[in-house]
């Protein structure tokens, strides 16, 4: 009896609190799309901001050898950093979040370099990152490396 009373107490607790705190209900914002890999066909480096459907498609075309996804260039910006050919495995890409200065998105990103000691794979990759921001009102958008 003691434990039923405990059961239905705790369930009018969760009842209420989700009741009273409609963040506990918020849905996540819609995740804006992004492609990454170690491995394509391009071999040097590029960092690059693009605004428009035609500079997508060729960037697909040229980087990565196959027809772009489809991307609404009214609502994002794509940011697309590929490092080129590196020795080894352990290479990877991260993104800041972006900024808008005197009415250009600038999108930040950072290279990280396998630590000495570490584990990597011993082959020749090709890391990539392209992730589409939200446009933010901007009509010219830049790409910057970190240090």
């Amino acid at each position: 009896m003691v434990l039923l009373c405990k059961v239905q107490m705790v369930g009018w607790i969760l009842f209420l609190l989700l009741l009273c705190c409609p963040a506990l209900m918020a849905q996540t914002p819609e995740e804006t799309p992004e492609w990454r890999g170690v491995f394509c066909p391009q071999k040097t480096y590029l960092a690059q901001a693009v605004t428009e459907k035609g500079a997508w498609e060729r960037l697909w075309q040229t980087s990565m050898g196959e027809k772009a996804p489809a991307l609404d260039f009214s609502k994002y910006v794509a940011a697309a950093i590929f490092l080129g050919e590196k020795p080894t495995g352990g290479y990877w890409i991260e993104f800041g979040a972006p900024r808008v200065t005197g009415g250009k998105m600038v999108i930040s990103f950072k290279v990280h370099s396998p630590q000495p000691g570490q584990f990597v794979a011993q082959m020749l990759t090709q890391p990539f990152y392209l992730k589409a921001f939200p446009r933010m009102g901007a009509k010219e958008a830049a790409v910057e490396k970190m240090p």
